[in-house]
């Protein structure tokens, strides 16, 4: 557990579609609320995993928004 864990920066690491996490977003985010209850900033930015269209042409401003309001 890293308990004191306040900002997990996972960015630009090549996390595709193919990750295996938990069956969702949300049973990720759950295991590491339980793992990391300190936890307030997780970044994804630079991943596919992570909708930008900055890095991937065919999203828009609205995919990112979707992601950062999950």
């Amino acid at each position: 557990m890293f308990i004191e864990l306040e900002e997990l920066v996972v960015d630009n690491n090549l996390l595709g579609n193919d990750l295996r996490l938990p069956r969702s977003y949300w049973a990720l985010l759950e295991h590491l609320a339980d793992v990391t209850p300190s936890l307030e900033y997780l970044s994804l930015l630079g991943n596919e995993a992570c909708p930008n269209q900055l890095v991937s042409p065919d999203k828009d401003e609205d995919d990112y928004q979707r992601y950062r309001y999950f």
